[in-house]
Formats: structure tokens, sequence, C-alpha cells
């Protein structure tokens, strides 16, 4: 016997996961969760939500002139977004950077 086509996602949606959805005729259209999916695969696309990317830091230039005249200087001013992959990496870079800092002091 032939599987729905979105069988797999609709397992992980009764188990619990996130599903997204977009709309099959607008290619510009943007991944966007369905809180209660209606399968339909004549029009719409489904996928389990991906999960976040873990993030390597790495010390560059361009995060040392970020961390040095922003953050360390006002970091009140400092919001920041997970989303926005350059601020997370500086985030975490920044994080290590100054924990390593303490610990050899």
């Amino acid at each position: 016997m032939k599987q729905h086509k979105w069988h797999k996602e609709i397992k992980a949606w009764a188990e619990g996961k996130k599903i997204e959805a977009k709309w099959l005729s607008d290619e510009n259209e943007e991944w966007q969760y369905v809180e209660t999916p209606i399968w339909d695969a004549t029009h719409w696309e489904y996928r389990i939500k991906p999960q976040p990317k873990e993030m390597k830091p790495e010390l560059n230039e361009e995060f040392t002139w970020w961390y040095e005249r922003v953050f360390l200087q006002s970091p009140s001013m400092c919001e920041l977004k997970y989303d926005d992959e350059k601020m997370w990496q500086a985030w975490k870079a920044g994080y290590f950077l100054a924990k390593k800092e303490i610990n050899n002091a």
C-alpha cells in the first residue's frame, strides 16, 4: 500500500513537532508555521520545521570591530536577535572570549 505523500510530516505533527507550509503556486512564498495542517497535496507543500543550526563562532576582523566598538562600549544598546546569523556568531564568540579572559585572570 502506498503511503500518503505527507506521511512523514503527518507522523511528526502527531508526535507534537511543528509543521510549516507554503503555497505551491507562488515561488516567493515563504515557509509559515501552521497549527492545524489540511494536508492538501494539490496546493500546498509541507515540511517539519527545521531545527536551528548550531553555529560555530570564529574570531575575525568584522567581529572584533563590532565587539570592541559596539558591545563593550554600550552593551545596553545591543539587542541580540538569534535569527540574525552574524549577530549570533558575534554574541557567541564574545561570550567565549570573555569566558576565556575570566578563567585566565
